[in-house]
């Protein structure tokens, strides 16, 4: 027994001593490894991060890269392996910036909440605070009105928060012939 607690007592101090003389290597390391994932994050490299999103029970799907030209919206069928454009980008340019008096370059097109439609013919999103709507195959532009203010739904609970029953009114049966409520907990 004495052996065994030696033993133990001595590989303890070992793997100590092992650590207590890296210099700080272990440490080092751990910073470098932090400071390449700020450099080589997703937000650094080009489609470092991609999500995709099927258009309605099909073989195609449709994301958005980042390319060194700016940001572009693809559409790609799985079983032919073919990438095409989702839409005309210039077209969507040239429609939205005449619509909001705006200047927009096609490199720099950001849209919000993208859907689209089932047989991708139709694209909804959000742009300058308003709802639009993009007709793929006539390039046809729609404005749907400004985007809604969002509702305030009260006070935010905790998630660990219970409700107290006995501050709602009671509740009738089903057939209407009882009440259910809460007296005296």
């Amino acid at each position: 027994m004495p052996k065994k607690l030696l033993f133990s007592i001595f590989c303890s101090i070992a793997f100590l001593c092992a650590f207590a003389e890296d210099g700080g290597e272990v440490l080092d390391g751990y910073r470098r490894a932090f400071n390449s994932r700020q450099l080589f994050g997703p937000q650094n490299v080009a489609n470092g991060s991609v999500s995709v999103t099927w258009i309605g029970r099909g073989p195609e799907f449709w994301y958005v890269r980042d390319t060194q030209a700016g940001r572009q919206y693809a559409k790609v069928n799985a079983n032919s392996r073919k990438r095409t454009p989702l839409f005309d980008h210039s077209a969507l340019v040239k429609s939205l910036g005449a619509m909001t008096d705006t200047k927009i370059s096609p490199d720099s097109l950001r849209l919000s909440k993208v859907r689209v439609s089932g047989k991708a013919d139709t694209v909804w999103f959000e742009y300058a605070g308003n709802n639009w709507q993009f007709a793929i195959r006539g390039n046809r532009l729609s404005d749907l009105g400004a985007v809604p203010e969002p509702q305030p739904r009260g006070r935010h609970r905790h998630w660990r928060e219970v409700d107290d029953e006995k501050e709602y009114p009671p509740v009738p049966s089903p057939d209407g012939t009882k009440l259910a409520y809460v007296k005296d907990n």
